[in-house]
């Protein structure tokens, strides 16, 4: 009993410090809501504070256009109620949120942080968002900083295969 409790013990001191720890900026760092979420002051918050990881989420606008946002509809982040898939990008990039800043594309925010050291840990929302991500992902060169997350095992098991 005595050296289980040891191993128990040993796994819980040396476990944290031998492996590491990753700090993943969630929506960017919008200190609690003071900034919004997805905006430039969230992600370059979190870029100057040495992140290695910024969290995005996305959704798809009607002319196939990939943005972040985590929610399907605007109205939490933009105070408008239309849903993002039902819209060109054009017609949705008119709305602020309360940074003064519109709603950025994945594009934008690859084009942005391609010469920081940032990663980023993507969020798929839609089922067929395979082709269009995997594009941007590499015409930024970013096969080596891009990791995918998805609560869809089918969706993870589709990335897996058309890109390895």
């Amino acid at each position: 009993m005595k050296r289980f409790t040891f191993a128990i013990f040993l796994l819980f001191l040396v476990f944290p410090f031998s492996c590491g720890f990753l700090n993943i900026a969630h929506r960017g760092d919008n200190e609690n809501g003071k900034y919004a979420e997805h905006s430039w002051v969230a992600y370059d918050r979190a870029v100057g504070a040495h992140v290695d990881y910024l969290e995005l989420d996305l959704q798809k606008t009607a002319d196939n256009i990939l943005v972040v946002s985590h929610d399907e509809n605007m109205s939490r982040v933009f105070g408008i109620d239309k849903n993002i898939k039902d819209y060109p990008y054009r017609k949705l990039n008119i709305y602020i949120n309360q940074n003064n800043e519109s709603m950025h594309s994945l594009e934008a925010v690859f084009r942005r942080y391609q010469n920081s050291n940032v990663k980023f840990m993507i969020e798929p929302k839609g089922d067929d968002d395979t082709k269009l991500l995997l594009q941007l992902i590499k015409k930024y060169q970013l096969e080596k900083r891009v990791l995918l997350e998805s609560f869809s095992k089918e969706a993870l098991l589709t990335y897996s295969r058309v890109s390895p």
